[in-house]
């Protein structure tokens, strides 16, 4: 099996190259540039409606697609608004329709948890069977980048597959993540012992091996799957689980949430809080049973790693 992996440049291309080699004949890395073109790296420009895949897909099996805008951008002006629907949505639809062309059996899309909503609504966990609610202008592109990949399967042999990820950690993890390491390192001290929501994430690792499933079971064809550790906590058992692989204290302390949202809102800072304040968990039995799966590794060797790689 020959396997493409773009984006391999970023924290989750990058990590599942170094992983899926050990496991398939060929990992074909591709990257946005790259100085030279090697065996095993592609450069393909920017992805856009007009990228040219053809020879960077040449005799590949199987597309894992990584690339693409991530939703935790600094603040974006107009035209990084629109590069969503260019890069997201037209981009993946583009090397879609030439992955057919190419003869590639399998695509595997990384999209979000976010398609099926920001929070948990009634406490309940989302599950495949919910209705799409995307909020925002990076999960509807995602969401709308799944729906066109669905019509472009339904008029050709390609077996896609829709892994709808939480946040995904492991070593180079950046942004809020390793900022709350950075954090509980400083011994900074934070208002959110009062937090009993639960989260659920994926390390990289298990993401690796999920999708090892997807390429070997057949049942996974043409599904579309929410992946996660299957071990939700907390954002206070977070930094105390932190805390406590870094030997230091937590520092956590009391804040009613009413006061943490108003903060988010006078600060202009919603979206974090929200992040750190509400559930947003999976339940991921319908992923186990049909990929015949179950997380070969734990939220803390995860978290360990993390830590391991960011001190």
């Amino acid at each position: 099996m020959r396997l493409a992996i773009t984006g391999s440049n970023g924290f989750i291309g990058h990590t599942l190259s170094r992983v899926l080699k050990n496991h398939f004949s060929e990992i074909r890395r591709l990257v946005r540039s790259e100085r030279n073109n090697s065996l095993d790296t592609f450069s393909i420009g920017n992805i856009s409606s007009e990228t040219n895949w053809t020879k960077a897909l040449e005799g590949i099996d199987c597309v894992i697609h990584c690339a693409g805008i991530a939703h935790n951008k600094p603040k974006l002006n107009n035209q990084n608004i629109s590069s969503y629907e260019e890069v997201n949505v037209q981009g993946t639809i583009n090397l879609a329709e030439q992955a057919v062309k190419s003869g590639v059996k399998k695509l595997i899309f990384l999209s979000s948890l976010k398609v099926n909503g920001d929070i948990n609504q009634e406490s309940k966990p989302f599950t495949e069977k919910n209705i799409p609610n995307p909020k925002g202008k990076y999960a509807l592109s995602k969401w709308l980048a799944e729906k066109s990949l669905r019509e472009v399967e339904s008029t050709s042999d390609l077996d896609l597959i829709i892994l709808r990820l939480p946040l995904v950690y492991g070593p180079g993890v950046k942004a809020n993540f390793f900022n709350l390491v950075r954090a509980v390192s400083m011994g900074v001290p934070m208002p959110l012992g009062s937090l009993d929501n639960k989260r659920s994430f994926i390390s990289v690792d298990n993401l690796a091996d999920i999708l090892i499933a997807c390429i070997k079971e057949q049942d996974a064809r043409g599904k579309t799957f929410l992946v996660s550790d299957d071990s939700d906590i907390s954002t206070s058992q977070l930094i105390e689980s932190i805390a406590g692989l870094m030997n230091k204290p937590s520092r956590l302390f009391y804040v009613p949430k009413n006061i943490l949202y108003l903060g988010g809102l006078l600060s202009n800072k919603q979206d974090m809080v929200r992040s750190l304040v509400d559930s947003l968990q999976v339940d991921i039995s319908y992923t186990k049973k049909i990929l015949k799966w179950q997380p070969q590794y734990s939220f803390e060797d995860g978290l360990k790693k993390v830590i391991d790689s960011a001190l």
